[in-house]
């Protein structure tokens, strides 16, 4: 019989309880949480929350700054579906179509690049 086991970790101001069946479990989902920032990479605001969408067939996971609406993306595994953190995209501006926003991280940042003049959406 496995040992129930439960835990807070940070997300931002708020917490979030583990709960596992033992102790390596509880490790493997600590650890995950440790790696989600507790303040927003843009406005450094600490109201932060995780969110999930559905777009055309495919499952999208954010933490989302409910201060400024940046998203900090996760990717998905293929062998097991596990998720992880997309750090080398940084934090993304939200979506505006009528321009405004970062529809993609690529275009983030100065320079010479050319915003992209289609309506595709992002995710």
């Amino acid at each position: 019989m496995a040992t129930k086991l439960k835990l807070d970790a940070p997300l931002g101001r708020h917490h979030i309880s583990i709960e596992a069946d033992g102790l390596k479990q509880l490790f493997m989902a600590s650890g995950f949480f440790a790696d989600i920032p507790t303040h927003c990479g843009n406005c450094k605001g600490d109201d932060l929350m995780l969110a999930g969408k559905k777009n055309a067939g495919f499952d999208f996971f954010t933490v989302l700054c409910r201060t400024c609406r940046h998203e900090l993306k996760f990717g998905q595994r293929k062998e097991d579906g596990g998720l992880f953190l997309k750090l080398d995209d940084g934090w993304v501006a939200p979506y505006k179509k009528e321009g405004g926003g970062n529809p993609r991280p690529a275009q983030q940042g100065g320079g010479d690049q050319h915003q992209q003049e289609d309506d595709d959406i992002p995710f």
